[in-house]
């Protein structure tokens, strides 16, 4: 632009596009992190998970995992990866399930955990993890299935198998 004295000036930076970009980033980036998901890790040929199945909100996962141990190994795995700072309580639910209550930043989340052998050397288990309140958890869900499923792995020695 040139002024009546003849000096040029450039114009304005458009701030609005950058607020708008910066914007739709931290948009996507929170929107794909909270995509409900009722099968993280989709298994063929498994028994159907017993679990309540999640609302249609983000805030919940549910998951059905097959392990080449005995029922027994997996029911010990399962108690030690329940373990971590972030568990407030844990409670038997009868000999093969586990309820355990998280703390997620103020909230509370419920993780319930099932598992059945399908024969002497395999293990079915269903995880179902679920917010309290809200309908969006920001992903902490999965992040927390995913964690137990890796711990419970590590414990058996063995990656799960489907």
């Amino acid at each position: 632009m040139i002024f009546p004295s003849g000096a040029r000036t450039r114009p304005p930076f458009p701030f609005a596009v950058v607020h708008w970009f910066i914007l739709s980033v931290l948009t996507l980036t929170l929107v794909s992190g909270c995509i409900a998901s009722e099968d993280p890790l989709p298994m063929h040929d498994l028994p159907e998970n017993p679990l309540a199945p999640c609302a249609r909100t983000t805030n919940c996962i549910r998951t059905t995992i097959k392990f080449a141990a005995p029922a027994e190994e997996v029911g010990r795995a399962v108690d030690a990866a329940l373990q971590t700072p972030y568990t407030i309580e844990t409670h038997a639910v009868g000999d093969f399930g586990r309820s355990a209550v998280f703390r997620a930043f103020v909230f509370k989340d419920d993780v319930r955990i099932q598992w059945q052998a399908i024969s002497s050397s395999e293990t079915v288990v269903y995880i179902r993890s679920a917010s309290r309140v809200g309908r969006s958890d920001l992903g902490v869900n999965r992040k927390r299935v995913r964690g137990l499923i890796q711990r419970m792995e590590k414990l058996l020695s063995l990656k799960a198998v489907g």
